[in-house]
């Protein structure tokens, strides 16, 4: 069974939730807009704290995890690697994931052919049991018909935590 789930980094209070649970997918946002705007809680003088966000989220949601992730490394650093040699990616990877909450790469920049299970295999280690200290997030801005992302999407999500898609795409991105 393959689980799909709409992350959004950022929400911007429209339609986007609606349209995907017309779908059946699950969405989910690590930040909305509107929280950007307001992160006080009316009648205080501070921003929410991590804690509190996590406790607002639901509870078994991506939103939910990297806010533990964020706490427990005291960190909101996401790096971007986009190299094209599996041993390349896997040594910077190695040694940025201590300071890190998620880790964004390109695998279809990978010459010869793309993922290993020996690479997976490594990202699943440096996430920790059950991601619980790295999230991984394929790069891939889909942006091409509904049925080819949603091929692509659920076979990235075997072995990642998110997949990004190109929002000039439109709904049909995951049709």
């Amino acid at each position: 069974m393959t689980r799909v789930q709409c992350l959004v980094l950022r929400d911007e209070d429209n339609e986007g939730e609606e349209a995907m649970a017309k779908k059946g997918i699950p969405f989910s946002a690590l930040f909305r807009l509107s929280r950007l705007r307001s992160p006080v809680v009316p009648g205080a003088t501070t921003p929410l704290p991590l804690a509190l966000r996590e406790l607002l989220a639901p509870q078994d949601s991506l939103s939910a995890r990297v806010m533990r992730i964020m706490q427990r490394k005291k960190s909101n650093l996401c790096v971007a690697i986009d190299l094209n040699t599996p041993q390349e990616l896997l040594r910077v990877a190695k040694l940025v994931a201590p300071f890190c909450c998620a880790l964004k790469f390109h695998i279809d920049l990978l010459l010869g052919g793309g993922v290993s299970n020996d690479l997976v295999a490594a990202f699943k280690a440096l996430a920790g049991k059950n991601g619980k200290d790295l999230l991984l997030i394929e790069d891939a801005k889909m942006a091409d018909v509904g049925r080819t992302n949603a091929l692509k999407i659920r076979h990235a999500l075997q072995w990642v935590d998110a997949v990004t898609a190109h929002c000039l795409a439109g709904p049909e991105v995951t049709a």
